[in-house]
């Protein structure tokens, strides 16, 4: 029995062979354990490497430069090749880069490093400044902090068919489009913009804002609108008098601290004087002019530009003097004569003639112009 079962069970079946059967095969799945390891890690190497590779070929690609003497012959390309046979766009250039570019050119000559010709260059100016898009239109601020009424009155005047606005650009040799607006700034309270589609030196933007300076002067907006010819502010009648007398007094010390030069129109032929006292205030500024307009001859010619006596009313309606060389239906720009353009006629006038005369008439000068402030104060 022993052996028959023995015999039954089979040589496969003993307790050794089974251990050992058991064991290979426990030996056997960690090999394909670490083998199916083994080969993700291979695989996410090769992967972590090919893309590496990508990194560095794109940067290496992107921070090589073309050589210029290699360059194509054909400008008008939008591509550079080199002497590889590599291709390379041309990088795109902002309009200040443009302008950088012609700049150089046009001081130290064409350099060998730029891709771009001269012709290019100017090409992509004219786009820029003659494109029809509105998103790149100059903005330039007239005035702000202004109440809806007198903002819609001033957009008005510089809408209308004589406006100012316009004859001041055209000096500024400016004809392309513009377009005055009103931006909301606050509660009640808008800004008056200028658009531009290009923008205008730095000289003329300061000029501009000068004259819009003046928009709460007497008549502005009239002036703005293209009303031309002069006219008294009713406030001049009380001041008319007290002005007339202290130019009276100004004349006075001119008459005898002048040199023969100022005094005289002729000095060698005849004694006609430029300057008369006068009881009319029209008469008084004719004079007044006359006289400024030799005295400044002797002035320096920075200090002849300071002294804005001679101002004519393209500027705005305040001038001093130049409207009384006219009669009040002519066709310059309007002129106001107020109170306030008056008295700085005085005060400016005592600062000329500070500069002109001796030192002896300093005295009666200023006494001449603490009245006049006296005066302000009342």
């Amino acid at each position: 029995m022993r052996n028959y079962a023995s015999a039954v069970r089979g040589e496969n079946d003993h307790p050794n062979t089974l251990a050992k059967q058991s064991t290979k095969w426990t030996l056997v799945q960690q090999s394909k354990k670490k083998l199916s390891v083994s080969a993700l890690m291979n695989a996410a190497s090769k992967n972590v490497l090919r893309t590496s590779l990508h990194v560095f070929k794109n940067t290496t690609k992107s921070h090589q430069r073309p050589v210029p003497a290699l360059q194509c012959n054909s400008r008008s390309n939008k591509t550079h090749y080199t002497g590889t046979g590599t291709r390379y766009k041309k990088p795109p250039l902002s309009e200040k880069e443009v302008d950088n570019y012609l700049f150089r050119a046009s001081k130290f000559g064409v350099s060998n490093d730029t891709l771009y010709s001269i012709d290019e260059l100017k090409a992509m100016k004219r786009r820029f400044t003659h494109h029809d898009g509105s998103s790149h239109l100059h903005v330039l601020v007239l005035l702000s902090n202004l109440e809806l009424d007198y903002a819609k009155l001033l957009q008005e005047a510089c809408n209308s068919t004589s406006n100012m606005l316009r004859k001041t650009l055209q000096a500024f040799k400016y004809t392309d489009s513009y377009t005055v607006k009103l931006e909301r700034s606050g509660k009640n309270v808008y800004t008056l913009v200028l658009q531009l589609s290009r923008q205008l030196d730095r000289y003329h933007e300061m000029k501009l804002k000068d004259i819009y300076a003046k928009y709460k002067c007497e008549g502005f907006a009239k002036w703005l609108g293209g009303m031309t010819g002069w006219y008294y502010s009713p406030g001049v009648n009380e001041w008319g008098q007290f002005i007339i007398a202290r130019l009276n007094d100004l004349q006075s010390v001119v008459k005898t601290y002048a040199p023969p030069e100022l005094l005289y129109c002729f000095p060698g032929e005849s004694k006609t004087l430029v300057w008369c006292k006068r009881q009319d205030l029209w008469r008084c500024v004719i004079d007044v002019r006359f006289f400024v307009e030799r005295a400044k001859k002797k002035l320096h010619t920075s200090s002849a530009r300071r002294m804005k006596l001679l101002q004519n009313s393209d500027d705005g309606p305040d001038s001093l003097v130049h409207w009384a060389h006219h009669d009040p239906q002519n066709n310059y720009p309007l002129t106001v004569v107020t109170a306030e353009s008056m008295g700085r006629l005085v005060e400016l006038l005592v600062e000329l003639l500070l500069q002109v005369l001796p030192h002896d008439a300093e005295e009666k000068l200023n006494g001449i112009l603490a009245a006049l402030f006296r005066k302000k104060k009342q």
